[in-house]
């Protein structure tokens, strides 16, 4: 039975590759097809994570470290390979968020929290892709306190508002680790060493975590779950597959009247900007599509466009990269004691203080403007327009200057064919383009006037793309990048899509090393992927803070079993 099922799961990771890779997919083979739910909903993924504090500033930066944990599959097989965060409200409303890389089922990233938020709970929640086939309540929760210094009011409708669903803090297990320092009391900028001792007994195995220092009052909360939530209980409904090889998009191709799935559609995306690109996916049976974007980071330009086959409006939808369902969550009245707001008001001066000194960075040199980069790499032949005298249309631009392309006049249409050594090409048509936007209208891709073309790339083999093979690449680049004013094809549509978030740059007042700028780090010390084996001691050090009160040090990780350990010691900076 084993066996079976191994097999099964096998099958169904090979069909979820085919969808990423947009093969073209009959009804027989799709990784929606409903007969593979059954088996599809056997593989269980659960987030756990931590955070280097529980309570920042507006503007700030919430550093994390999160833990995937699947089952279901094959120890050798990876699934999810990307980690979606965002920050809401207990109302369930998003405020930021962010897709981060997993890598040996880890991931560890930051973003930042936006200024104008208002002071309340918030939480930080961690997904995959995969788990939105499911209910938001089996995703993990961080709680947060947010303060907004330049808002004196409380949001009254942040603390203390019931909910739909109360939290239950995760099991974690102490006195796995023991924590230990020279002495419990140092002065300020002096150098500490922490020794951490992963004792025999307690957790199993080696430790994978994170060590904090921060204020004593910022101390880093528990993972939490939604009281009820059962990660190995609810329904499970097929819409999304993994993010197997990067940052997925997906969607679905529908005739706009009737609703009906286009089998075999495919839906070129064009990436504009810095990560020029082109993708070309296919629709499956169920009209659905899924094509990854591996290695991007930012916010990505793309211009969407269906090919037209037949008759009948299209639609594409795209779906959703972040889970929009709101989940309600009863969060804790916000209350701060007498050290909490002290300590609050001296990160707020820091915090003041690092966006002073921010713009104190040291000079890079300017990297290559990858924007010029064609997405079809160097061409075999470019044509420089401004070398020749001006011609009056684009035919006659192919027949005396770019003497690998012969326009062929048939009755009631004129076709383009690109010379090459290999013979194959003639069994493709040429992908036309106009900066690097596919036109599929060979009259409109013929209007142009030569006067709007700054040079004209062509490649001369054939050029693939998945599945997809074209005769060559045929790709006018306009003098303004305005696509020389032609009509966009029509049910065309341009998007902003979220990739991968860019990895923090360092900032000032978080080195080791003294200089002449004010202490301005709020976390004394985020180290993710701290691993302790067994009776093996770790050291680190740090310098102290220039600012007098008490500072936790805290480890929080995981054994190998999976199971949540933490250890905390507590020292004294005096004036």
């Amino acid at each position: 039975m084993a066996m079976i099922r191994r097999k099964i799961h096998k099958a169904l990771f090979n069909l979820c590759l085919l969808g990423l890779l947009s093969a073209v997919l009959q009804a027989q083979n799709s990784p929606f097809d409903p007969e593979m739910a059954a088996q599809a909903a056997l593989i269980r993924e659960e987030v756990d994570g931590f955070t280097d504090r529980s309570l920042y500033i507006t503007g700030e930066a919430i550093s994390f470290s999160m833990r995937l944990q699947t089952s279901g599959l094959p120890d050798e097989v990876e699934w999810s390979r990307i980690l979606y965060v965002d920050l809401i409200s207990a109302s369930g409303a998003r405020q930021a968020q962010g897709k981060f890389r997993i890598q040996n089922n880890m991931a560890v990233g930051e973003f930042q929290i936006p200024e104008g938020i208002l002071t309340g709970v918030y939480f930080l929640r961690a997904y995959t892709r995969w788990m939105r086939n499911w209910d938001p309540s089996c995703y993990v929760y961080l709680p947060l306190r947010i303060i907004n210094p330049t808002v004196p009011e409380l949001d009254e409708a942040i603390p203390g508002e019931p909910g739909e669903h109360s939290l239950n803090a995760l099991s974690v297990t102490g006195g796995a680790v023991n924590i230990s320092t020279a002495s419990r009391t140092f002065g300020r900028g002096d150098s500490i060493g922490v020794e951490l001792l992963h004792f025999t007994g307690g957790a199993a195995g080696s430790l994978n975590g994170c060590l904090s220092i921060v204020p004593a009052a910022a101390k880093p909360g528990v993972p939490l779950l939604a009281e009820g939530s059962d990660r190995n209980e609810g329904s499970f409904q097929l819409d999304f597959l993994p993010d197997i090889f990067g940052v997925t998009l997906s969607g679905r191709v529908l005739r706009s009247v009737e609703d009906q799935a286009l089998e075999g559609s495919r839906v070129h995306f064009t990436l504009l900007g810095e990560q020029a690109g082109y993708v070309v996916a296919h629709a499956d049976a169920y009209g659905r599509f899924s094509m990854s974007l591996p290695g991007r980071e930012g916010r990505l330009e793309l211009f969407v466009q269906p090919e037209q086959d037949g008759d009948g409006a299209l639609e594409v939808r795209i779906d959703q990269d972040f889970d929009s369902r709101v989940l309600s969550l009863e969060a804790p009245s916000f209350s701060m004691d007498q050290q909490e707001e002290q300590a609050l008001t001296l990160m707020a001066r820091k915090h003041q203080l690092s966006g002073i000194y921010s713009d104190i960075q040291v000079r890079e040199d300017p990297e290559e403007d990858r924007s010029k980069i064609p997405i079809y790499g160097t061409p075999d032949f470019r044509l420089n327009l401004d070398d020749y005298i001006l011609l009056p249309t684009l035919e006659e631009v192919f027949i005396n200057l770019v003497p690998d392309i012969t326009p062929l006049s048939r009755p009631n249409r004129t076709d383009l064919t690109i010379a090459s050594v290999n013979p194959g090409i003639s069994l493709f048509p040429p992908l036309l383009m106009v900066d690097q936007v596919p036109i599929f209208s060979m009259e409109q891709f013929l209007s142009i006037s030569p006067s709007e073309i700054s040079h004209i790339d062509v490649i001369t083999d054939v050029y693939l793309r998945g599945d997809m093979r074209f005769g060559g690449i045929i790709n006018l680049w306009t003098r303004e990048g305005n696509m020389a004013g032609i009509d966009l094809p029509e049910y065309s549509f341009f998007i902003d899509y979220h990739a991968l978030t860019p990895l923090p740059g360092s900032s000032p007042g978080r080195g080791s090393s003294p200089d002449r700028l004010p202490d301005t780090r709020n976390t004394l010390l985020w180290m993710p992927g701290l691993l302790l084996e067994r009776s093996v001691p770790r050291s680190v050090s740090f310098v102290a803070p220039d600012y007098p009160g008490d500072y936790v040090i805290i480890y929080q990780g995981w054994d190998e079993q999976g199971q949540a350990v933490s250890a905390e010691s507590i020292i004294s900076i005096e004036q």
